[in-house]
């Protein structure tokens, strides 16, 4: 920060202070909820004012307004952020890290304890893209152990994918992570101590956290769903370079391409990978992809040749069957209702599956043909995909 912005900051930051002690004063009076906002969005404004330009430019803005502006701007990216509609964003480091702690000390004396964290650590606490970014979105299941908000993919009347268990899968607000150094705001010895034993009390709590975001960033159910959007050539979605102005764009089509519901499938407490590649929901790995759809289209239409070449294509590689293939244009999510008819949609799918694997070990044969004109090809379960059998 600038001089100037110096001189803004100490501004709003003794101010948001005076409110925390002037709540606090008031007991029992005092309303528990708006005291928790105080501390929870001024202690990320302190972490990096740098994300709240306006602020900095009109810091003596009406009480009101203040909140509403520290509230608005942290909310306001964590929306921003989202690659699916209603999945949780978590800090890489939380913002009440150290409690009041930077609320309570001078400008430069915490200034030099940050830079004295990141240097030992990389960190940098706030709402800037260091620690918020699209690779901050995870499933509720491994953000707080429980399904996600109704009305949502996550909704638990979907039960979309498995139910958590947060003994067996790590999730990021587990035992022992509500309280990261927020005592340290209100000890009076560190407040008068010097930056580098600030910083030296601060960094273990900082650590930890870095600690547990890494091991549930890298369990095998958050990869699962993720390579959701990687093999439908969105990986951007959890990318940590990704700027915020490009995810409106990316949540878009992944609406477009039904991916959201199968995000939400994809969450099982042991995801099971073949050959490097995860299979979501345990289906089986069968010849097909949305080239059956085009061949029985070019088929119905007389271009034989040209369906039995897209067929022979398709059926050159394995694919792993993730959601609705079997429809020719993406569906958009939409209203709960929807979502629980592509559900439906889902489990038939899952059926033709099923039969589809038991005709691929028949071994037997399958012809197309419009008048006169026919061809084989060996049996992949396609007749039953296709609703010929």
């Amino acid at each position: 920060m600038d001089k100037e912005q110096k001189v803004a900051y100490e501004i709003i930051r003794q101010r948001i202070v005076n409110e925390i002690d002037r709540l606090e004063s008031l007991g029992k009076e005092a309303s528990a909820s708006t005291l928790k906002k105080w501390r929870r969005f001024g202690a990320a404004f302190s972490w990096d004012p740098t994300v709240y330009p306006e602020l900095l430019e009109k810091p003596t803005v009406s009480d009101k307004e203040l909140l509403k502006l520290l509230r608005g701007t942290e909310e306001g990216f964590m929306k921003k952020w989202q690659a699916v509609e209603g999945v949780p964003l978590h800090h890489v480091i939380a913002n009440r890290t150290g409690g009041d702690l930077g609320l309570r000390l001078p400008v430069d004396v915490w200034e030099e304890v940050k830079q004295r964290v990141f240097d030992q650590t990389g960190a940098t606490p706030g709402n800037s893209q260091a620690n918020l970014n699209a690779a901050s979105q995870f499933d509720e299941r491994s953000h707080l152990g429980r399904y996600g908000a109704k009305g949502t993919v996550f909704d638990p009347e979907l039960g979309l994918g498995e139910a958590p268990d947060p003994d067996v899968s790590p999730i990021l607000h587990g035992a022992g992570t509500k309280e990261f150094g927020t005592k340290l705001g209100k000890d009076p010895v560190i407040l008068q101590s010097q930056p580098a034993e600030i910083a030296e009390a601060l960094t273990p709590q900082i650590i930890k956290q870095q600690e547990i975001y890494k091991t549930v960033s890298e369990l095998p159910t958050t990869q699962a769903q993720r390579a959701v959007f990687t093999e439908a050539g969105l990986g951007a979605a959890f990318d940590p370079t990704t700027p915020i102005e490009q995810m409106p764009a990316i949540k878009q089509r992944a609406l477009e391409l039904g991916l959201p519901e199968q995000f939400a499938r994809s969450w099982q407490v042991k995801p099971k990978f073949t050959g490097g590649k995860v299979m979501l929901s345990a289906l089986p790995l069968i010849g097909i992809g949305t080239g059956i759809v085009s061949a029985g289209a070019q088929a119905q239409a007389g271009e034989i040749k040209g369906a039995a070449a897209t067929l022979a294509e398709t059926a050159v590689g394995e694919v792993p069957v993730v959601g609705d293939i079997f429809q020719s244009e993406p569906v958009a999510g939409g209203t709960f209702e929807a979502v629980a008819q592509r559900e439906a949609e889902y489990q038939y799918a899952k059926q033709l599956q099923k039969r589809s694997a038991e005709a691929r070990q028949r071994g037997g044969k399958i012809k197309f043909g419009l008048g006169s004109v026919q061809f084989t090809l060996p049996e992949f379960g396609l007749s039953e995909l296709m609703g010929i059998n």
